[in-house]
């Protein structure tokens, strides 16, 4: 049984029998239905006191009842296979109904007062018809099933129908061709067990197929210890569960913390990677923090500007969050393509050429201030202390006669004069002024 097949009341059953009571959402509620159920499966029903249940027949008639039928016209219009998520759904509400039968406290004989003994005798009645109806439920699902396994049928002229011919490939086959494997060493144990999911998932492999040929999963340490557990495991459920007894450490959940705050966004991380790296590790936690949670120590660990860029922003889901470091993160490589500077920049993808880019840059403004020391030591000799010595220490630019600069420093539009003696409109090779020398 599944807490995530469950209907809102059948839910609430589950969790009443077993001394729960709260007033979190269903998401929630079945969160903590499914911890309950996978610690029940060490040690079955020790979490289930009936003597606390607050039995009443006729609610529980009218609980029965309803879940029956509900069941009943689903089946009706059922289309599919065991891996359809309609036909997983009704075999867990089957299991519960059929379990909340069983459950039903009555006493074991007759009682000798006539009224009572009335009343004793129509619950007996109920119950008896009641656990009837859910197997006869069962029956027809699985019927369905076999009737949508058999293959089209094409006709002949006579009118007879042939079967078209199916190739048989087993799940043995089709399994043990993932080539996944786990050794028994606990660091690679969650890795495995999402690699196997994924694929099952992407394959419509049931958990049935997976717990039936589970053998092929394992080598080394892990082989052995399969072997000595085989026999005393169910599912597939089970399997996973006990292997994360066996193999990983009682303090797992206070590592995996310790990963999640140690966990910072390097310089060149993509922020997409980060958040879906840290959205794992809270997948891993026997139970997944709530998304205000997680989006408080996403957040927290982000790159030092994002984190600063961030800080005012009121952010409620990782869906956002990410949302908004991705916009960020697109900015950021635009300014640094597009408005280069010569002062370090913040940037995630820079390129070596954008790099070799830079440092260029920054060595040619060093340059040009190395050349206007060197202009005002030149000696009156020069071209260029001759100008300054002729003004009488007033430069002016021979491009556009403004004062103050030199034409190499000049940043209006180059006009044509001769760059010998600064005279308009002539190239300094046609210039007299070199014969004048």
């Amino acid at each position: 049984m599944k807490a995530a097949h469950l209907l809102k009341d059948e839910l609430e059953y589950e969790l009443s029998i077993r001394s729960i009571k709260s007033n979190r959402d269903s998401n929630e509620k079945r969160k903590i239905l499914a911890r309950l159920l996978d610690k029940e499966r060490d040690v079955p029903n020790k979490l289930v006191n009936m003597n606390a249940y607050p039995f009443n027949f006729e609610n529980e008639k009218t609980g029965i009842e309803t879940t029956l039928q509900s069941i009943k016209e689903l089946i009706e219009d059922f289309v599919g296979t065991e891996t359809d998520p309609l036909f997983l759904r009704l075999k867990s509400r089957l299991i519960h109904v059929s379990s909340r039968i069983n459950r039903m406290p009555l006493i074991a004989s007759e009682p000798s007062d006539a009224q009572q003994a009335a009343v004793w005798k129509e619950q007996v009645e109920f119950q008896k018809e009641s656990f009837a109806t859910s197997l006869v439920l069962e029956a027809d699902l699985y019927e369905k099933l076999s009737s949508q396994a058999a293959p089209v049928s094409r006709s002949t002229h006579a009118g007879e129908t042939i079967p078209k011919p199916v190739p048989h490939v087993t799940t043995y086959e089709k399994i043990s061709k993932w080539n996944v494997k786990f050794d028994g060493d606990p660091k690679k144990l969650y890795s495995f067990l999402e690699l196997v999911t994924e694929l099952a998932k992407s394959r419509k492999t049931s958990d049935d197929a997976l717990f039936s040929s589970a053998v092929e999963f394992f080598t080394g340490d892990a082989f052995v210890w399969f072997r000595s557990v085989q026999s005393n495991l169910r599912d597939w459920d089970s399997l996973v569960l006990q292997l994360k007894k066996d193999f990983l450490p009682k303090d797992i959940d206070e590592e995996i913390w310790e990963q999640i705050k140690n966990r910072k966004q390097q310089k060149k991380e993509k922020v997409t990677i980060f958040i879906a790296t840290m959205e794992n590790l809270f997948s891993r936690l026997s139970r997944v923090p709530h998304e205000t949670t997680r989006v408080k120590h996403i957040r927290q660990n982000l790159h030092v500007e994002y984190y600063k860029q961030l800080a005012l922003q009121a952010i409620e889901t990782v869906a956002q969050l990410k949302d908004l470091a991705k916009r960020l993160e697109d900015s950021s490589l635009y300014l640094s393509n597009e408005k280069p500077t010569n002062k370090d920049h913040f940037c995630f993808s820079c390129t070596s050429d954008e790099k070799n880019n830079s440092a260029n840059f920054k060595a040619k403004g060093k340059s040009r201030n190395n050349f206007t020391k060197n202009y005002q030591r030149e000696s009156p000799n020069s071209r260029q202390g001759r100008q300054y010595a002729n003004t009488g220490g007033n430069i002016t630019c021979w491009n556009c006669n403004l004062a103050n600069h030199t034409y190499q420093h000049c940043t209006q539009k180059r006009k044509l004069f001769c760059y010998r003696c600064g005279k308009a409109g002539i190239k300094s090779n046609n210039c007299n002024c070199a014969k004048n020398e």
